[in-house]
């Protein structure tokens, strides 16, 4: 018996000692990243091409809304539609899929809360009032492929104090910017994109690590 028992406790010393490596391997310090968690309950309009338009928030009812590229049909997420999340005071983090290429009017007009304003770096469109009154905002981030914003998108965007432009100057002017959007022009600071230190005077901005980093 005492032989059994002898062989039970290694075995069981020997089971504990692997369950403790798949903790080291797998386990919280292990340095990887979590999967990210998806906004449940959205609501989606298929345009019966594989793509779709999120069109409300359905039963959502977090803070931090982060929008799969994919609805749960499978359409690919092309658009955010007109009012979409429009008075969603309570958003304070908002996440949009890389497929996303137009936002349209009020769609998050009202949004309160939000802290910052991100658009996709695929987004060509921008429609009126499209982020009217998001007073909390004190900065915004603007893709390379912007070509329109409508009028008054920012209007009320009294807070910002940054606009990051993945662009230059000469790329800007070519934005058909809409009436009604001085909160993006008056009182803010600009910076343009700059893969390499920048040789000109201004403010400029890059990647580093997947954030945005000002260079000195």
């Amino acid at each position: 018996m005492r032989r059994t028992g002898r062989h039970l406790t290694c075995f069981l010393l020997l089971i504990a000692l692997i369950c403790l490596s798949a903790v080291a391997l797998t386990g919280c310090d292990s340095g990887e990243d979590p999967a990210p968690t998806y906004a449940d309950g959205l609501e989606y309009t298929t345009h019966y091409d594989g793509t779709c338009t999120l069109s409300g928030i359905g039963t959502f009812e977090g803070t931090v809304l982060r929008v799969p590229e994919r609805s749960p049909e499978g359409d690919t997420v092309v658009a955010v539609g007109v009012a979409a999340f429009q008075n969603c005071a309570d958003l304070t983090t908002v996440s949009l899929p890389y497929s996303v290429t137009e936002i349209g009017a009020y769609a998050f007009a009202g949004c309160t809360s939000l802290s910052a304003i991100t658009l996709p770096d695929r987004l060509v469109t921008l429609g009126d009032f499209a982020f009217k009154g998001c007073s909390a905002a004190d900065r915004v981030y603007i893709g390379p492929k912007v070509t329109h914003i409508g009028d008054s998108a920012f209007f009320g965007c009294n807070g910002l104090l940054g606009v990051f432009y993945e662009g230059s100057t000469s790329d800007w002017k070519r934005v058909d910017l809409g009436s009604g959007n001085s909160a993006l022009t008056v009182g803010v600071r600009w910076y343009y994109y700059s893969e390499t230190p920048p040789t000109t005077a201004g403010y400029y901005w890059h990647y580093r690590g997947g954030s945005i980093s000002i260079w000195e």
